[in-house]
């Protein structure tokens, strides 16, 4: 299983994909600690889609077909500013949380709205053209390598902002008026 982190350019093309560690994907309910002794973390909420079949060089017209749920998911990585070495959160363990997997055929390209709660701070978030999003990311990817069934796609917009974590608090994502995730933070 592999688990990608795709941004792309204001034009729609992917700019950039990061390759996380399957190591890094938290088991469901588990908390999400915090390694505060090696520094500062920020996280941020993006929108994920879980493959459901093996292909490469996925026709456009096709893509949609090749993933059967999303989720918002919470992505770690060092806070700006910090030192650490330039990628570390790709080989970090639990440092991608999976919020509730919910049926592709409820994903379209209409307006989603998506809230996150950090400790006692609320950031809003608007996205339009997801599953469109989705489709042209997979099958652009699948021209380089091969999806499995169980892979995962993160795409980080630019509706989805950073925030510092912060132990003892909890990161929470409602989207559409529903809690699609909520991780205490240790």
């Amino acid at each position: 299983m592999k688990i990608a982190i795709v941004s792309h350019s204001p034009d729609g093309a992917v700019k950039s994909v990061r390759t996380v560690a399957d190591s890094a994907l938290l088991r469901n309910g588990d908390p999400l600690f915090v390694a505060d002794h090696l520094g500062r973390w920020s996280g941020r909420v993006c929108p994920a889609v879980r493959l459901s079949r093996l292909g490469t060089n996925i026709p456009l017209k096709a893509a949609g077909r090749y993933f059967d749920s999303y989720a918002p998911v919470l992505t770690v990585s060092p806070l700006a500013g910090e030192t650490h070495p330039e990628g570390i959160s790709d080989i970090a363990d639990r440092s991608v949380a999976a919020g509730e997997w919910t049926p592709a055929e409820e994903l379209g390209d209409g307006p989603t709205e998506m809230t996150v709660r950090v400790g006692g701070s609320s950031l809003s978030g608007r996205g339009e053209g997801l599953r469109s999003l989705f489709e042209r990311t997979i099958h652009e990817l699948s021209r380089y390598c091969t999806f499995k069934t169980g892979d995962i796609l993160i795409v980080e917009t630019g509706s989805t902002a950073s925030f510092e974590l912060v132990p003892d608090t909890s990161v929470e994502c409602n989207a559409d008026g529903t809690v699609r995730l909520n991780i205490r933070l240790k």
